[in-house]
């Protein structure tokens, strides 16, 4: 691809260990969505960029990023990037970087680039490294403001903190927020806002096509949200939703039941007493109890021992005293 040419780099051999783990982590990233047909990857090996982000994010804390590469505008074409990484526009003067779940593709017919594609429908998305560093926890209304001293980024909440609107951050909103509202492991996703492009560091550009775990093309539609995929049936032994069209491709001596089916019946457990989990907190009560009672004894002895510090005091307080008349 003639975009790339412009830059320093190479073509992963894809059976390289290298390959592999973005391979594989892509194909996490497309959670319910299918998996990596036909791919290529580029390593763009550009020392400025690299020796500039190192400066910048030294051993801070460092995520995974996979941006769609058709929808980074003018000023951030693949060959733009690999030439001198990201800028950004002013305002909002940053970006904001996910880590996660992949978020929806625009598609475009590359034609032939993928070797083999047969006019697939090809995908482009520029992995990098993000150095996030200490993140300010903020609405996505804050975010165009710069980020505070002793911070290097904001993390957005995917919910508003204020969540009944009373102008302050309670307790409970935040235990809510720290444990992500409960959401469950298929929609994981993290977002964080970068001012500073020296904290980024694009490492690969991907082209690739997907394959539904049938080995058939997938066309995911422009805009489509994950959440939105039609899940009509449950796996009780694998604990995982099935499409009507995997359920027809998987074998007749399987038992499914409907997601509906499959949700009350959670309810219906949720109202059950584990007595596993009971013994459990019982044992912890106890223990806890043993805690407060030594606390106590603590409490106590100290202030016996600062009684007779005091009275120690006192008395050699008077005999200096005496002494010194």
């Amino acid at each position: 691809m003639s975009e790339e040419g412009a830059s320093s780099g190479y073509w992963l051999k894809l059976d390289s260990e290298e390959a592999s783990f973005i391979i594989n982590y892509i194909n996490a990233c497309l959670y319910g969505r299918g998996e990596v047909g036909k791919i290529e990857i580029w390593k763009i090996e550009n020392n400025e960029l690299k020796i500039r982000y190192e400066r910048r994010g030294g051993n801070s804390l460092k995520i995974i990023t996979l941006d769609d590469a058709t929808a980074l505008g003018n000023e951030n074409s693949i060959q733009d990037v690999c030439s001198r990484g990201f800028v950004f526009r002013s305002p909002p003067g940053g970006k904001v970087f996910t880590t996660g779940l992949l978020p929806a593709l625009s598609r475009k017919d590359y034609g032939s680039n993928v070797a083999g594609a047969d006019n697939d429908i090809e995908y482009s998305i520029i992995y990098s490294e993000v150095a996030v560093g200490r993140s300010k926890v903020c609405d996505e209304t804050d975010i165009t403001s710069p980020v505070p001293p002793g911070y290097d980024s904001f993390y957005i909440s995917s919910k508003p903190l204020d969540r009944n609107q009373d102008g302050e951050f309670s307790l409970l909103e935040y235990r809510q927020a720290a444990s992500f509202d409960n959401r469950p492991a298929s929609e994981y996703s993290h977002k964080y806002m970068i001012k500073d492009p020296n904290q980024i560091l694009p490492k690969y550009i991907i082209h690739f096509t997907l394959v539904s775990a049938q080995g058939n093309k997938v066309i995911v539609p422009e805009g489509i949200n994950e959440n939105e995929l039609e899940f009509e049936f449950f796996d009780p032994n694998a604990y995982k939703a099935i499409s009507n069209k995997d359920r027809k491709g998987l074998s007749g001596s399987k038992q499914f039941v409907t997601i509906q089916s499959a949700y009350e019946q959670a309810l219906i457990d949720m109202q059950l007493q584990d007595p596993l989990l009971s013994g459990k907190v019982d044992w912890m009560e106890k223990q806890l109890d043993l805690v407060d009672e030594k606390v106590r004894q603590i409490t106590l002895n100290y202030a016996e021992i600062q009684e007779a510090i005091s009275e120690a005091a006192k008395k050699a307080t008077a005999k200096l005293q005496l002494y010194t008349r």
